[in-house]
């Protein structure tokens, strides 16, 4: 296997991050709750303005913790872990 240069290693983690971003960020905040963020957006009713504002910041939240969980999977990678539930006889 060729050995990357550091642009093309970062080029790659970028890529392996996106990709864990988007599947976390789905998990977060599913399409239904974007689709009714995206709606609010254009509402004119000045009365859903608080619910828009707290809708707004979950879904922003949410994404943020999707960009920690991404890195650190990227960083770390997924390492399975051992359990014993009790059930083996």
């Amino acid at each position: 296997m060729p050995r990357l240069t550091p642009t093309e290693q970062v080029t790659e983690r970028i890529g392996l991050w996106k990709q864990a971003f988007d599947v976390v960020k789905q998990d977060t905040t599913g399409v239904e709750m974007r689709a009714i963020l995206a709606t609010m957006q254009s509402t004119e009713d000045m009365r859903m303005l608080p619910l828009y504002i707290q809708l707004a910041r979950l879904v922003s939240a949410n994404d943020r913790a999707a960009a920690t969980v991404a890195a650190l999977i990227t960083a770390n990678g997924i390492k399975p872990i051992p359990l014993d539930y009790g059930d083996d006889g």
